[in-house]
């Protein structure tokens, strides 16, 4: 058995589908913010969203970083949210794409008449544009961030000799957690 080669396969795999969201919603948020620069500012946010919106509507696309079909409230999302606002509070960063991310989720919120959640995908890819990462990069920033996982991965399945299937839904009779205990680690 190649170790090397079954971690490397496992980020071949990540791509449009699973890892392009990011790179998506990056996208979005860096060209909703031209639009709204080029508008005047700030004031022209809530039409530049509505706008873009019914775009994505119109091409049947749906709107990259929004939803999860396991979590309706990631607890990822409100940790980074809360580390990234900790960030704008001290002057890091502007908190510009967080803001345009919660307008379209709102958005999307009032639209569909329901409770919606911004992914990880979705808060990942604020975040990164508040960095000034370019929107092409993203891809690779997702396949370095599950290259620890996949290395688990493929470990457990070496060590124990099962295979391990996934993703699937968050149930303890599909899917049975064999490692060590809850551990603490200080932040």
């Amino acid at each position: 058995t190649r170790f090397n080669s079954c971690v490397a396969t496992g980020i071949n795999v990540l791509g449009d589908v699973h890892g392009g969201a990011v790179e998506k919603a990056m996208a979005l948020f860096y060209e909703t913010n031209e639009q709204i620069e080029a508008r005047g500012g700030e004031g022209a946010m809530a039409d530049v969203i509505r706008e873009q919106f019914q775009q994505f509507l119109r091409e049947g696309r749906k709107l990259p970083g929004f939803g999860h079909q396991l979590h309706d409230d990631d607890p990822r999302v409100r940790r980074l949210y809360a580390l990234a606002g900790e960030l704008v509070e001290e002057g890091e960063i502007s908190g510009r794409y967080l803001a345009i991310a919660e307008a379209y989720r709102s958005h999307l919120e009032k639209t569909k008449g329901k409770r919606m959640t911004m992914n990880i995908d979705g808060v990942a890819a604020a975040i990164q544009c508040e960095l000034g990462v370019p929107a092409t990069a993203a891809k690779g920033v997702f396949a370095l961030s599950r290259g620890m996982g996949i290395v688990a991965h493929a470990f457990e399945e070496w060590q124990n000799g099962v295979l391990i299937k996934g993703p699937c839904p968050n149930r303890s009779d599909l899917v049975r957690y064999t490692g060590p205990g809850r551990r603490h680690f200080e932040e």
